[in-house]
């Protein structure tokens, strides 16, 4: 929750597959009393009988002196088949503000039409004072999962940078409506890779290399916002990469925004069931369907006619086909929107193979950075376990302090007894592999 003048602001958390999941409430309560002040339902009140979710599952954010609350949403259910849904959900896959003190909408601004892709928006709006163009201008800087930066004017949502409507590719799959545009801001240049071509993908071997071109060859890609397919479809960046949990910081001195990135694509098949219901799907290991991320069974999608079966785009060595860097951490200047320093975010030790100590390609990524007044960056999030420090202005790596188990966190830090201290909870996650613990560690 969050805390706006006197009022304690909450979100929910929502199975967001079936189509008739919970509507995505996001509450304002009494902060003395605990009473209820208002309520927000990102559905239409007219639809809440046929989609739900559009929740916020992502930390709020908040401008207390103009008293708004601002809602990174996600997308309606089921978040793969938008066949129930087409029709217009203004609030889903959106930046949200509301006024805190009596939930109405002030503005908003929706990063995805008609979501199939599950882009919801992984990190809360960083509210800031940037300097563009030769003046100050408060903002709301919304990351996503397709790698963009969307800036908006804090009071009005305006954006600062242009965001123009590009034809998008179109499904193929019966009952499904796509949209036929989606935005795109014109800056600040995009902080992860976007676009992929067959040139660009990755083997340790040549063999391991040939077998991606392969495998690409036989899925659907037409570029960003190709839709899932029977037939199976290439998504990149996938639902779990650009810039996804933990969200992103500023530093009001070097005006930089700095954000980390995972680039890994993912590969989508949408698998008939007639039923619509939870029929059973068998697992290599006897384990409950979708249960296992890795082997890309997928998830029944009650009330639609298919199962959502994906899987990283990966080698049979275990690597991505992906080319390296694949986890990446990025300075970004807010007033050229350009990027100042993009360097590989931890040493890659477990995708299939152990990798050499200087080849550093990155990992997967689960937290985000904090910046501080001294002008340096701390992160961990990677697999290898290791909180690091930088320097904000370059880059460079100060110094790295190994964890007891990977920091999958945003850490914070503190003064006590005149000395900074930086704190993080470190405790693995099953999503990036790693050995899962409970420690927080000073």
């Amino acid at each position: 929750p969050i805390v706006v003048g006197d009022v304690v602001i909450s979100a929910v958390g929502v199975e967001d597959s079936p189509v008739d999941a919970s509507d995505g409430f996001v509450r304002g309560f009494d902060v003395r009393t605990g009473a209820l002040v208002w309520e927000f339902n990102p559905i239409p009140p007219e639809r809440i009988h046929e989609t739900g979710a559009a929740n916020v599952w992502s930390t709020l954010s908040a401008d207390v002196e103009r008293g708004l609350v601002f809602l990174p949403t996600t997308s309606p259910s089921s978040d793969f088949y938008g066949g129930p849904r087409n029709f217009p959900i203004p609030y889903g896959t959106a930046t949200v503000a509301l006024d805190a003190a009596t939930g109405e909408v002030v503005w908003h601004f929706q990063t995805v039409h008609h979501d199939i892709f599950d882009f919801d928006l992984p990190g809360h709006p960083l509210i800031a004072t940037i300097r563009k163009d030769g003046r100050e201008r408060d903002v709301a800087i919304q990351q996503t999962k397709a790698g963009y930066l969307f800036v908006f004017d804090v009071e009005t949502g305006e954006p600062v940078w242009p965001i123009e409507e590009r034809p998008v590719p179109q499904s193929d799959v019966p009952g499904e409506q796509t949209a036929p545009t989606q935005p795109f801001p014109t800056g600040p240049e995009p902080f992860t890779l976007t676009e992929l071509t067959r040139e660009d993908l990755y083997g340790l071997t040549p063999i391991d290399r040939a077998w991606c071109r392969r495998r690409f060859d036989e899925l659907r890609y037409e570029g960003e916002f190709t839709p899932q397919s029977v037939g199976g479809t290439l998504h990149f960046p996938g639902h779990s990469g650009g810039g996804n949990w933990g969200g992103a910081a500023f530093d009001p001195v070097t005006n930089q925004v700095i954000i980390k990135s995972l680039t890994i694509a993912t590969v989508h098949h949408l698998i008939p069931n007639p039923d619509g219901g939870l029929t059973p799907m068998p697992e290599p290991d006897g384990t409950v369907p979708g249960s296992s991320f890795r082997t890309g069974l997928g998830d029944p999608m009650p009330g639609t006619p298919y199962y959502s079966a994906r899987e990283n785009f990966m080698s049979p060595l275990g690597v991505p086909c992906t080319p390296p860097p694949w986890g990446t951490l990025t300075a970004i200047d807010m007033d050229s929107g350009e990027i100042q320093w993009q360097i590989p975010w931890g040493r890659v030790r477990r995708y299939g193979i152990t990798f050499p100590r200087f080849l550093e390609w990155g990992t997967s990524i689960i937290g985000g950075p904090i910046t501080t007044a001294g002008g340096l960056v701390f992160m961990a999030a990677s697999m290898d376990k290791r909180m690091r420090a930088l320097d904000i202005r370059t880059g460079e790596e100060l110094w790295s302090a190994r964890l007891p188990y990977a920091g999958m966190a945003v850490p914070m830090s503190y003064m006590a007894d005149g000395k900074q201290y930086v704190v993080i909870a470190a405790g693995g996650n099953r999503r990036t592999y790693t050995t899962e613990g409970d420690a927080l560690v000073a």
